[in-house]
């Protein structure tokens, strides 16, 4: 996978990733928290930690197999991103005490949409696109569903809201895609 230093991430087309910073700046020092606030951060933050190692290689694969040019050029950024966000959450993991997560393997219907990019990406651009879409959005709809858990401390909402508007600014950026991808097969 292609991996970036945090929060010093240059795309290969020059621009520089905020998003990625914005996350960065946020693995802080966290108050004190009780053990069964910890306890709930280190679940919650490996689980979305698994989820993101999981679209960092699964990215990176598709973007060496994908025909489209922007296509590929979106799968990379997004493989860098969820690399960085994965190294952040780690890091915020340690950081509350806890061990983190090193290796994916979330499964599920959100595992399933990542395999749908991997079979379908150098033959059906708008078919990867869509599961790329589908991808982003489990991702913000299990931050959504963990900033819901009254057991949370609010640092650890703060950071993963954080994590949230970053993914939720690129889950844009994919369906500004899709519905170019969706325009140009409609041609």
């Amino acid at each position: 996978a292609l991996m970036m230093p945090l929060g010093a991430c240059a795309w290969m087309d020059g621009s520089m990733n905020t998003n990625t910073q914005a996350v960065a700046a946020t693995v802080a020092p966290t108050p004190p928290l009780t053990a069964e606030q910890k306890d709930e951060a280190v679940t919650k933050l490996n689980e979305m930690t698994t989820m993101l190692i999981d679209s960092d290689q699964l990215y990176s694969k598709a973007a060496a197999l994908a025909k489209d040019t922007s296509f590929k050029t979106e799968l990379t950024k997004l493989s860098a991103e969820r690399g960085d966000q994965a190294e952040n959450f780690q890091a915020h993991v340690r950081n509350i005490g806890g061990t983190p997560v090193t290796t994916g393997g979330a499964g599920g219907p959100w595992q399933e949409s990542l395999m749908k990019v991997a079979s379908v990406v150098q033959t059906d651009t708008q078919a990867a696109v869509g599961g790329v879409l589908n991808a982003e959005n489990g991702l913000v709809d299990k931050l959504n569903s963990d900033l819901a858990d009254p057991k949370l401390a609010d640092s650890t909402k703060e950071f993963l809201r954080g994590a949230r508007d970053n993914i939720a600014a690129d889950r844009d950026r994919v369906a500004a895609l899709k519905a170019q991808v969706d325009g140009q097969a409609k041609q």
